[in-house]
């Protein structure tokens, strides 16, 4: 992927320095180790989620309005992969951003990622293809009219605009990966999250193309198919019914099916393809590259 200038924080997560601090609740545990060569904030979060959690934080930034933010992270996969990754950011306002990635078999088939900013009825979501024994990039891009994009691994999902609402108690200028695990009954016996790099910078740049699908010059955009409501395992899933759909096999969830987002005509990311559905124009959705 792309990188800008880290010029807000570069943390490896070898150390809780450089204004990054650990706190925790409960019986969690968020500690600096060692794993897979990498080093890594190790997050331990038993059940339940709501009173045993684990946040590393900085609330130390310069005072920002836009930016690039990325995490790089692995779940551990031994036991059923119940564990929440939230990834939020908190402007000069404070306007509070969040992209939170669920690893939940029990309710649902496949993770997904929940983008709020932040209030009901303006959240997305969207189901993702990836492993439990993989590294991964979250990536997100906000820009100052409060339009925040997400990627995962170079896949594009999705965005929303923030609606302006002020977060309160909230310290401005502040980015932190916070990791919880849901009630289970019986419980799993672990919960580890490994976050290997937190990043975050003033300019705002899109990851790498993935190159999955390119027509006549324009990266489409492609990501794994939403379905609908009630589908997949019961995820509330307000994106709409992706009508365009292929199987992509040997992915990281198995046989999987993609899908080619459709958006309005008019839409900033509507590429020259059109699709006629129900008598109304759309257009496959082109890959963001500028803010």
């Amino acid at each position: 992927m792309p990188n800008p200038s880290w010029n807000q924080t570069d943390q490896d997560c070898d150390a809780f320095d450089l204004n990054w601090s650990a706190h925790v609740n409960g019986s969690a545990t968020l500690i600096t180790t060692t794993f897979d060569g990498r080093s890594v904030y190790k997050y331990d979060c038993p059940q339940p989620g709501s009173s045993n959690n684990a946040y590393a934080v900085n609330t130390s930034l310069s005072a920002w309005t836009e930016c690039t933010a990325e995490v790089v992270f692995r779940i551990d996969g031994t036991d059923g992969n119940h564990i929440v990754l939230q990834f939020y950011l908190r402007d000069s306002t404070p306007h509070e951003y969040n992209a939170n990635l669920y690893f939940d078999t029990q309710w649902t088939a496949h993770p997904y990622i929940w983008m709020t900013a932040p209030i009901l009825g303006v959240d997305l979501q969207q189901w993702i293809d990836i492993d439990e024994n993989g590294w991964h990039t979250l990536r997100v891009v906000i820009n100052s009219s409060r339009k925040m994009w997400v990627w995962v691994d170079g896949v594009y999902l999705g965005s929303i605009t923030h609606d302006g609402t002020v977060a309160s108690g909230y310290t401005v200028n502040t980015i932190g990966v916070h990791a919880y695990g849901p009630q289970r009954t019986p419980p799993p016996s672990n919960r580890v999250l490994y976050v290997d790099h937190i990043r975050m910078s003033t300019s705002k740049v899109e990851p790498d193309y993935h190159g999955i699908v390119n027509v006549q010059g324009y990266p489409i955009n492609t990501r794994m198919a939403s379905l609908g409501p009630g589908n997949m395992g019961g995820l509330t899933d307000v994106n709409p019914v992706d009508v365009l759909r292929y199987l992509r096999t040997g992915m990281p969830r198995g046989d999987v099916k993609y899908g080619l987002p459709l958006v309005s005509a008019g839409d900033d990311l509507a590429s020259k393809i059109r699709v006629y559905l129900g008598g109304a124009a759309k257009a496959l959705q082109k890959m963001p590259v500028s803010f």
